[in-house]
């Protein structure tokens, strides 16, 4: 098996940011993913609630 067809933990070289998403390239077998470039859900969590959490 070569380094295309062996599995490999992937190794991303991610593009700049533009836009919503930016294209990702593998330098081992130059697999392809496109990565989000924001969370797509936040969420805010004031200090009182964190407190009565505990």
């Amino acid at each position: 098996m070569d380094t295309l067809t062996k599995p490999h933990a992937h190794h991303w070289v991610i593009a700049e940011p533009e836009g919503a998403l930016s294209e990702g390239v593998c330098v081992r077998c130059q697999a392809r993913r496109l990565f989000r470039n924001a969370p797509t859900e936040v969420t805010v969590t004031t200090r009182s609630e964190r407190e009565f959490a505990a």
